[in-house]
């Protein structure tokens, strides 16, 4: 997805995101990493995302999610793109249970589903 379709999903909302470099970050920051114009990372935090999750996990390019604290109870891995996602981080969020989907993701190297 290229970053100025990703930035007007946010508009609405009055959510600000803020460029990083390094994925660190993105945990830290409302933020977004981006290679050559599409988007490799994004971070949120406190923000209800349950109108625009799927919007989200369509970005085939995305390699690093941090969505901590969103208001999300399911996250729906099937039938979505996400084959180079190499970090997750769903924690202080409503799971009750992880998703079978998520074994399908073979570059995961790092998932975090703290409370």
């Amino acid at each position: 997805m290229r970053v100025e379709d990703f930035l007007r999903l946010f508009e609405a909302s009055g959510v600000s995101l803020k460029e990083v470099y390094d994925k660190d970050d993105l945990s830290q920051y409302d933020s977004y990493m981006a290679v050559d114009g599409e988007i490799v990372g994004f971070g949120i935090r406190n923000f209800d995302l349950s109108g625009i999750i799927r919007d989200i996990l369509e970005i085939r390019s995305l390699r690093h999610l941090s969505i901590a604290n969103t208001n999300i109870s399911v996250v729906d891995f099937a039938d979505t793109n996400l084959t180079n996602l190499q970090s997750l981080n769903v924690s202080e969020n409503r799971l009750s249970e992880l998703p079978k989907e998520l074994f399908n993701l073979t570059n995961l190297q790092s998932l975090d589903v703290s409370w």
